[in-house]
C-alpha cells in the first residue's frame, strides 16, 4: 500500500513539474504587433495579414534547439485537435536552415502552420526574449493572453488561448 501511495505521489509530482505558469510581460491584452516573416527569398508574410477569429500561437525557435524541437513535435502530435489555432514558427536562423527544418518536420503539410525567418529580429526585441523556445499565445481577437519561456505543451496552449 505504501508503494502505491509513493508511486501516486511521484506521478503527481512529475505532472505538476510539467505545467508552466506564463511570464508577466506587461504586454498582456495588447494587440498582435506587426512584424514580417521571410518564408523564402521571394515571399514575405506580415503579421497584420493574420486575420482575427482564431487563436494565434507564435513560437520563437532555433532549428537546433532540442527544447524547441520537443515543443514543435508535441504540437504536431496534437495538430488534429488544434485545427482552430494558427501557428507561426519564427526563427532567427538562416533561410536554408529553416527550409531544412520545414522539410524534416513536413511543416508545409499543415494548413494552420506557417514557418519563417524573423529577418528584423523583431520577436526577440519586442518580447525581450533571452532564449528559446519563447511562445506567445494570442486570443481570437489578436490580443496577447500569455507568453512562456521554455518548452510548453498543448495543455498550456489550450488553457491560455481563451478558446
Amino acid at each position: 500500500m505504501a508503494k502505491k501511495y509513493l508511486l501516486l505521489l511521484l506521478i503527481g509530482f512529475l505532472f505538476a513539474c510539467n505545467v508552466q505558469d506564463p511570464l508577466e510581460t506587461g504586454k498582456e491584452g495588447t494587440p498582435l504587433p506587426d512584424f514580417k516573416i521571410q518564408v523564402d527569398t521571394a515571399w514575405t508574410y506580415y503579421a497584420h495579414e493574420i486575420q482575427a477569429g482564431n487563436p494565434i500561437v507564435l513560437v520563437y525557435f532555433r532549428t537546433t534547439c532540442p527544447y524547441c524541437r520537443a515543443e514543435i513535435e508535441e504540437i504536431l502530435d496534437d495538430i488534429d485537435k488544434l485545427d482552430e489555432y494558427k501557428f507561426y514558427f519564427v526563427s532567427a536562423d538562416t533561410l536554408p536552415e529553416i527550409k531544412k527544418f520545414v522539410k524534416q518536420y513536413n511543416l508545409l503539410g499543415y494548413s494552420n502552420v506557417k514557418v519563417g525567418q524573423d529577418v528584423d529580429r523583431f520577436f526577440k526585441t519586442y518580447f525581450k526574449s533571452e532564449g528559446v523556445p519563447y511562445t506567445a499565445i494570442y486570443n481570437k481577437d489578436r490580443k496577447l493572453n500569455a507568453a512562456f519561456f521554455g518548452k510548453i505543451g498543448t495543455r498550456e496552449i489550450k488553457k491560455y488561448s481563451g478558446s
